[in-house]
């Protein structure tokens, strides 16, 4: 990908400094001299070698022309030597420093449609209906979120449900322009799916369709339902991105509804849930092993397993993971959600540069997914790499301001304290993990990252209190284990130190 970048730009500088309009005006003037000189020099008795003559020194000035062309431009102004444009001179800065340009998450408003999916309903008896109407709505979302132009919010409100809801109120206050609702029922193998659009400025409803289908035909409604809420607003060139996008790499049905019920186990980060999260995906790649999002799911519950304390042999673990990863990445290379998750893993495997690129890489594609720039600032917290650690809480500023009650605005408030931790600012890395506690008061992360700060201010007693409640939060992750998933993945060894420091001083070393 670095080749084809570097030629596109080659040949870019050759426009710009007029070096093909050059060579190609030569070309034409000696061609037009050696053509005459064919035919007058033979009539004035000149010697044959004179017109070889002429051709040598034509092709002789060519390369100096080519130089001449590249180092000056002539205009009517004079002849200057041609400087560098400020593509070049940024990417020249770029190469020297090893760095890309910073990204910040866009402006909510500069989206051409913002959208609020509600949790379908399911009105049937059976559990499984609800992994199902989770897996619709999930594909859904993803879809769209694969839009670089929509906004697609997260379920804030994960009780609300279509019935009872004041749209336009709810539309009002989470910046929702649509709000997207369904329902789910089934018979046997007959799933009936109603949708309905509603525009919350007016509160009238856009659009309402009911699919019926068997199960095996579950697969081609997300994509129906998708590409008629970009009918409402966008014109075709949006409805082929969406057919694109809501294309599901799997046709079998059952590895499908596997995936989406080990997602919504893994959300859970309990030992059994994640347990059964890898099972899940485990048979869903026997069923179909070209299914991108069942690698990526599979590598999801194994790092939540390792992170968390869980696994029981995190080496091998992570050796699955990464080999799950990289399936996925290889069948699924623009798909946001593969790269996020993609980040996750080689994060801890160590590969902080790798983690970066490919999250860069998922916020590109999808630059309203709030989730991947929280994923990003994660990533970006871990070193004391003081241009990281300003991108990284820049992006975590402009997320909390955008979504302070975003279900993830916990633990960007917990990366934020890494921030500050990794800079040795333990003031600031306290305030920011009461706030991170304050929401999120299971997280036994946060609670180490507390304990931490408070040890290194000097408060022994505080930072002991902080420690006890690690394990109330989570008995499975021991100091021993959470200060090598620290090691793993902080990118520089200093900010592994400062990490831990505060904690060692408790005498946990």
């Amino acid at each position: 990908m670095s080749n084809k970048t570097d030629l596109k730009r080659f040949f870019s500088e050759l426009r710009r400094r007029r070096v093909i309009k050059a060579s190609v005006a030569y070309l034409v003037v000696a061609w037009l001299i050696i053509e005459t000189t064919s035919v007058v020099f033979p009539a004035v008795l000149l010697p044959e070698w004179s017109h070889r003559l002429v051709v040598i020194l034509a092709g002789v000035g060519l390369p100096i022309v080519l130089v001449l062309a590249w180092v000056f431009d002539i205009s009517p102004g004079g002849i200057t030597v041609t400087g560098d444009s400020e593509e070049s001179a940024a990417a020249d800065h770029g190469q020297a420093g090893k760095q890309a340009p910073p990204l910040l998450p866009p402006q909510a408003d500069s989206a051409i449609a913002s959208i609020y999916l509600l949790p379908f309903e399911v009105r049937s008896s059976d559990p499984e209906d609800t992994f199902i109407a989770q897996g619709i709505s999930a594909e859904i979302s993803s879809a769209l979120t694969n839009l670089s132009t929509v906004r697609v919010i997260s379920r804030i409100l994960t009780s609300a449900t279509g019935e009872g809801v004041d749209l336009r109120e709810l539309g009002t206050r989470l910046g929702a322009r649509y709000v997207l609702t369904g329902s789910l029922g089934r018979g046997g193998d007959k799933i009936r799916i109603i949708v309905e659009l509603t525009d919350t400025a007016t509160g009238s409803q856009l659009w309402s369709e009911s699919y019926h289908r068997v199960l095996d035909d579950l697969l081609d409604v997300e994509e129906e339902i998708a590409g008629a809420i970009v009918g409402s607003f966008g014109g075709e060139q949006l409805r082929a991105q969406i057919k694109k996008a809501a294309q599901s790499d799997t046709k079998n049905p059952a590895a499908w509804s596997l995936v989406h019920k080990a997602r919504s186990f893994i959300l859970n980060y309990t030992e059994e849930n994640l347990r059964e999260a890898a099972s899940l995906a485990r048979e869903a790649i026997e069923l179909d092993p070209g299914y991108a999002a069942a690698h990526a799911a599979l590598a999801d519950a194994l790092i939540e397993r390792i992170t968390n304390g869980m696994s029981e042999d995190a080496e091998s673990e992570l050796d699955e993971a990464v080999r799950a990863i990289d399936t996925a990445t290889a069948k699924a290379a623009d798909d946001s959600f593969v790269l996020k998750l993609a980040g996750n893993v080689w994060k801890l495997a160590g590969q902080h540069e790798k983690a970066v690129d490919y999250l860069k890489r998922a916020v590109e594609i999808s630059p309203f997914d709030l989730g991947a720039w929280g994923y990003l600032g994660r990533a970006l917290a871990t070193t004391d790499d003081e241009s990281q650690l300003a991108e990284a809480e820049n992006i975590l500023d402009r997320i909390l301001e955008r979504a302070p009650q975003h279900p993830g605005a916990g633990y960007w408030w917990h990366h934020k304290a890494v921030v500050s931790t990794c800079r040795g600012d333990y003031d600031n890395a306290v305030s920011s993990v009461k706030t991170a506690l304050q929401q999120q008061p299971g997280l036994a992360w946060a609670w180490y990252l507390k304990a931490n700060a408070l040890a290194c201010k000097g408060d022994k007693q505080g930072a002991e209190e902080a420690l006890a409640r690690t394990e109330a939060a989570n008995m499975n992750l021991s100091y021993k284990e959470f200060a090598a998933v620290v090691r793993q993945t902080s990118a520089t060894k200093a900010a592994a130190e400062r990490r831990l420091a505060g904690l060692d001083s408790l005498g946990l070393a």
